[in-house]
């Protein structure tokens, strides 16, 4: 018997997938024939977009999310179709026809309200900011609430240039470090009050973001980890493992919410994506998909 994942105050992998069944019950509709698990056409249509998404290159988000087996991929399916119904629909739809370079997906802007308020909460305007990862472009956006001392690191040349010349030119405290969060130097080690981190969602992905986080990090007392990912894509065993690591990182959770985030899906893919989805559930087209929905975590260093 493998030996329990230490208590980081994150719901067990058991209570995640008991939570997203009853929030679909909770849910009438034609999206009831989603809840049955995988078989007949359905079975035939996941087991099709497994082998699809091997097409692509080795290291994309999307294969990666795929990958791990067919009820992974059907509560991944199930979660994102009933947190769209829930979704209003003032939120924007994306403009742009498909995923930016390294696979990004830019958050909604009521997305990024909502991070920027939950920063405010938990971390002074004072403290010392380390966001890997903004295509979110949030350290704009906290910079002008007034955070007055922001580090990003953004693998993306172009996104990197667009935060460094919108911080020039509103006189923000913005350091933008132009790399891989692999290459980070040890200039950069801080002991930073809070670290935000949006990684891909798998554990792979994970794991970098997470190391890198963890190296730069100088170690202060009480700081913060604003972690946004998919739980119930990374399966059991890499959501135990994720667990494992913060608890052995010393963290704890303070603030916890399923589907915090939502991101516009491009058009082309939105196009494709509700297509296959009205093959298999033809009431799906009340509710289309417009958003991929992830959780969001707030953990403290004991």
């Amino acid at each position: 018997m493998s030996k329990a994942p230490p208590d980081t105050g994150l719901p067990t992998w058991q209570t995640l997938v008991a939570d997203l069944f009853e929030v679909c019950r909770q849910r009438p509709g034609a999206h009831q024939a989603l809840l049955a698990p995988p078989g007949g056409l359905r079975q035939r249509f996941l087991s099709f977009s497994c082998r699809m998404t091997r097409l692509l290159p080795q290291g994309s988000d999307i294969r990666k999310l795929c990958e791990p087996n067919l009820h992974t991929l059907h509560r991944f399916v199930l979660e994102q179709v009933y947190r769209n119904v829930a979704l209003s629909d003032v939120e924007e739809r994306s403009t742009a026809w498909f995923f930016g370079p390294h696979h990004q997906l830019p958050c909604s802007a009521a997305t990024l309200e909502d991070r920027v308020a939950l920063v405010k909460r938990h971390v002074a305007f004072d403290q010392p900011l380390l966001i890997i990862g903004d295509d979110d472009m949030q350290s704009l956006r906290l910079a002008e609430e007034g955070f007055g001392d922001i580090t990003t690191i953004e693998i993306d040349p172009v996104i990197a240039q667009r935060i460094s010349d919108a911080a020039a030119r509103r006189s923000l405290p913005i350091r933008v470090v132009c790399q891989s969060i692999d290459d980070a130097g040890d200039d950069l080690v801080r002991p930073y009050a809070a670290i935000l981190i949006d990684p891909p969602c798998n554990p792979a992905g994970l794991a970098v973001f997470l190391d890198g986080a963890r190296r730069l990090d100088a170690g202060l007392p009480g700081g913060r980890l604003f972690l946004s990912t998919h739980f119930l894509s990374l399966g059991e065993d890499g959501y135990d493992g994720l667990r494992r690591s913060l608890a052995d990182s010393g963290y704890q959770r303070v603030f916890y919410e399923p589907g915090f985030n939502r991101y516009p899906i491009p058009r082309a893919s939105r196009v494709v994506l509700n297509a296959m989805l009205r093959a298999i559930v033809p009431g799906i087209a009340e509710s289309p998909v417009r958003f991929f929905v992830s959780d969001l975590v707030v953990l403290q260093r004991r």
